[in-house]
């Protein structure tokens, strides 16, 4: 798959933590403007892939293809300006004010001593307001609750206009009103032109929202497809996966599954 018709590939990608083989042969594709969901259980291997294609974890083979080109001869500076990454427990450990924290999403289009311009305050500004944390703006970011600071630091990478954004389950720890709120963000910026590769836990939101999506079962490729019980959400491959049977609701043209008995 060399027509350039992704924006990321990975190839045979595996990954070892210590001696345990932890991503095992895993292939996807990441196509421009594309919600694509990473789904499994736990220790499936989603966080470790997405660490991978942040290139914060090595793999041990396998390619991973930035714009039909290896991603480990880009210039890093453009991997960080085009890349954003919102690991799966993030802490804001210091008392920088929210909007601060918002504003060091820009650094990489920043020259060195750089202060930020009006192009960069309007990026910190519009993030801040898609994920509804302006009024947390003079706040101490490490004084917020949980949820609070995962939609703060969901906005420090929004303000960095990336062309593709990892997110490693953003959805958790937050109340129902934010979490649909999350993906309807996400499907805004996917609708703009901006690929984004979730992993996700909820299978309802994974089957609403994803354009298509990954599952993973102990280091390994299940399924890849639409999120629909005919393609890669058949119950079969749910009921592998998980363990658990479940059921679909059905409103008009959306789609839901819902997990529903432990089998």
């Amino acid at each position: 798959m060399t027509d350039g018709k992704f924006l990321m590939e990975v190839r045979r990608l595996c990954v070892h933590r210590a001696s345990r083989r932890v991503l095992d042969s895993v292939g996807a594709g990441i196509k421009e403007g594309e919600l694509y969901g990473v789904i499994g259980a736990n220790g499936s291997g989603k966080s470790t892939l997405l660490q991978t294609l942040a290139g914060l974890l090595p793999a041990t083979s396998g390619q991973i293809l930035y714009r039909n080109a290896p991603a480990k001869r880009t210039a890093r500076r453009t991997l960080a300006r085009e890349i954003a990454y919102l690991p799966q427990n993030p802490v804001c450990h210091w008392p920088l004010t929210v909007e601060r924290l918002v504003t060091l999403g820009r650094i990489p289009h920043l020259g060195p001593w750089a202060r930020p311009g009006n192009a960069d305050r309007r990026a910190v500004s519009e993030a801040m307001a898609a994920v509804d944390v302006t009024c947390l703006a003079d706040r101490p970011a490490n004084r917020l609750s949980g949820g609070e600071q995962r939609r703060a630091l969901l906005a420090r990478a929004l303000a960095g206009e990336p062309r593709l954004l990892l997110a490693d389950e953003p959805s958790s720890g937050l109340d129902p009103y934010h979490q649909l709120q999350l993906m309807e963000l996400l499907r805004d910026r996917v609708e703009s032109g901006v690929s984004v590769i979730l992993v996700l836990h909820n299978l309802a939101l994974a089957s609403r929202f994803c354009d298509r999506v990954l599952l993973l079962k102990e280091g390994k490729v299940l399924a890849e497809g639409d999120p629909t019980v005919e393609d890669a959400l058949n119950p079969e491959n749910l009921a592998t996966a998980y363990g658990v049977s479940t059921r679909t609701l059905v409103d008009g043209h959306q789609m839901a599954v819902i997990p529903w008995d432990r089998i």
